[in-house]
């Protein structure tokens, strides 16, 4: 994959939000300092849960460690170090692909100390995956005033103000990315999407062109430019695309349905019929195969 991101091809839309949370990774400075006491033997006795949770968590052993972190803030419920253990037990959440968790923890970390950014990027990253694109943006804005210049918190936003169509917002959010990270592919083919849907067909080329020429061997960019050009009826150019980003990754599923469609408006019905049963073979959403069976005759009925 490109690094982490979302890109829109088609009307499939892909969300890949970087990689897993680093769940042992601890930030300097960003304990809050406290005027509550402990006793020494309470402070030794919450570090050993703390630590012993972290070494569980080296040891891979995830569930252990959600164990002691929980019992390390039910220990001591006021301790400042708490925002950095309920920021890990949301990590472990989103682990667990238990969303609404994870947005509890983060909360709670973010009571206790609001400066703290990987949870604002973490908790904007869960917003996204249940469609809170609203949350999201105010996840994200958050971000940036702490880590102002940060590419993946621009990218994300322009994603979420996309989501709740607001395509000058995202336009503008998908630039600034660019701007900081030139190099950021993922943020230039979102650029180019939005384009495209907006009708400037040329300008979104331009950017693929450009984006394919600098990366000829990743296949995403071939299946987002010939999405493109599918959309513009510029069927051959498509059919060139579909096909090189299925010769270097032959294992996505909706590339094939792609050029299947293409076959079909040429009239190449065996052709398109042995890419979908290639498709239906690499697991297909089974709709987005019926679709592409008789394209002729749901565009009539649209």
């Amino acid at each position: 994959m490109l690094p982490g991101g979302i890109l829109q091809i088609g009307a499939q839309t892909r969300i890949t939000l970087g990689d897993r949370p680093k769940v042992n990774a601890v930030e300097a400075g960003e304990r809050p300092s406290s005027s509550t006491k402990y006793s020494e033997a309470e402070e030794k006795k919450y570090l050993s849960l703390i630590t012993s949770a972290y070494r569980q968590l080296l040891a891979d052993s995830m569930l252990k460690a959600e164990k002691l972190f929980v019992e390390a803030v039910d220990f001591l419920p006021g301790h400042p170090s708490n925002a950095e253990a309920y920021f890990q037990l949301g990590c472990i959440a989103e682990q667990k692909e238990v969303y609404e968790d994870a947005l509890e923890y983060y909360r709670k970390a973010l009571r206790i100390n609001e400066n703290l950014a990987k949870v604002y990027e973490r908790r904007g990253a869960v917003n996204l995956i249940l469609k809170n694109y609203r949350p999201a943006l105010r996840d994200y804005s958050s971000l940036l005033e702490l880590r102002p210049g940060n590419a993946q918190a621009y990218f994300y936003l322009g994603y979420a103000y996309q989501q709740l169509n607001m395509s000058e917002e995202a336009l503008g959010s998908y630039a600034k990315a660019v701007a900081v990270d030139p190099s950021f592919a993922d943020a230039h083919a979102a650029r180019a999407v939005l384009k495209a849907r907006r009708g400037d067909v040329v300008s979104a080329l331009s950017i693929m062109d450009s984006l394919v020429s600098c990366h000829p061997d990743k296949a995403e960019l071939y299946s987002v430019r010939g999405s493109i050009e599918a959309e513009a009826g510029k069927d051959k150019l498509a059919l060139y695309d579909f096909t090189k980003a299925i010769d270097l990754l032959p294992t996505v599923a909706t590339n094939y349905v792609s050029r299947a469609t293409i076959y079909r408006r040429m009239g190449k019905d065996v052709l398109a019929d042995n890419d979908l049963k290639q498709a239906v073979a690499l697991g297909a959403d089974a709709l987005l195969v019926e679709n592409a069976r008789k394209p002729a005759e749901n565009e009539n009925k649209q």
